[in-house]
């Protein structure tokens, strides 16, 4: 798969169904709202240091369990699965599932920027086996997503989304929305191309 067309078989896909950017702009609009919360309530003194670390800390957990949750919401989407009532339990675990990774992955990236592009490796496609199988096996998980990454090329896209999302949030006041966004686009194009490959 040729990566700018990827790229934009998941523009034609959105072009041809609008909703499927609900999911990562509700994301951004509440990565948004997080951000207003935590700006205005740190203020102008930072007398506080520590509870000023935590909330940046959790709300950067949220953000990131929401960008997975949005992963496996647009492939479902995708999948031309209709969401009901018993699909929100599915989609409340993984949800829960999405605070763990994002957990670690924050934790990464506090630690050091090489950890936590290590970890976001780890999860970079866990959200799509969630979707695809249905069940809840982070072992299983994690061995799919090493096992797909190393798969022909698709190496070079993982890194490719890596760095791309990385130096996304490098960027000033909008980089964090940026990679978001990005990370979201580019994981549910991987999507379509393995439904394409079948």
């Amino acid at each position: 798969m040729d990566f700018l067309r990827g790229f934009t078989d998941i523009v034609d896909k959105i072009r041809e169904k609008p909703f499927l950017l609900v999911p990562s702009l509700l994301v951004i609009v509440v990565a948004l709202i997080f951000d207003l919360v935590f700006y205005a309530a740190r203020g102008s003194s930072f007398e506080n240091f520590y509870g000023f670390a935590e909330m940046l800390f959790i709300f950067g957990v949220i953000k990131w369990a929401l960008a997975f949750t949005a992963v496996g919401l647009t492939v479902y989407i995708i999948s031309d699965r209709k969401i009901t009532l018993k699909d929100s339990r599915f989609f409340f675990n993984l949800f829960a599932f999405s605070v763990f990774m994002g957990f670690f992955l924050m934790i990464g990236f506090t630690v050091h920027v090489l950890l936590g592009l290590i970890f976001f490796f780890f999860m970079l496609y866990v959200p799509i086996w969630f979707v695809k199988n249905e069940r809840f096996d982070a072992i299983d998980a994690f061995k799919w997503n090493i096992f797909f990454i190393f798969q022909g090329i698709r190496s070079a896209y993982a890194f490719i989304i890596l760095v791309g999302t990385v130096l996304l949030t490098l960027i000033p006041y909008v980089g964090i929305y940026l990679a978001i966004f990005f990370y979201i686009l580019l994981i549910v194009s991987t999507y379509m191309h393995i439904e394409e490959e079948k």
